[in-house]
């Protein structure tokens, strides 16, 4: 699946998450996400600078998003681990559904 979402500050990657995943990731269950490095993806370029620092997560049927603080960046060949701190934050409604 592409992520066609724009990323919309330097310090900010984002992600779509399907929603069997987005609820364990949001409540904590599974404070990482694991993504295959795409030729040309600026997203990880920036995970594997150390410029990206925040990852949004956004469900892909209903829009709903969080974001966390990047607490870790694993690459092996072409795939990228990134993973927070879980945080008992709000989820932000969308009206993308």
């Amino acid at each position: 699946m592409s992520d066609p979402i724009p990323q919309p500050a330097d310090d900010l990657v984002c992600f779509m998450s399907e929603p069997v995943y987005f609820d364990k990731e949001f409540d904590g269950r599974k404070p990482n996400t694991v993504r295959e490095c795409k030729p040309g993806d600026e997203r990880f370029v920036r995970l594997r600078s150390g410029i990206a620092k925040r990852i949004r997560i956004t469900n892909t049927k209903t829009g709903a998003s969080f974001e966390r603080k990047i607490t870790d960046v694993s690459f092996w060949k072409n795939i990228c681990d990134v993973s927070w701190k879980h945080e008992d934050t709000p989820l932000v409604e969308s009206d993308y559904a």
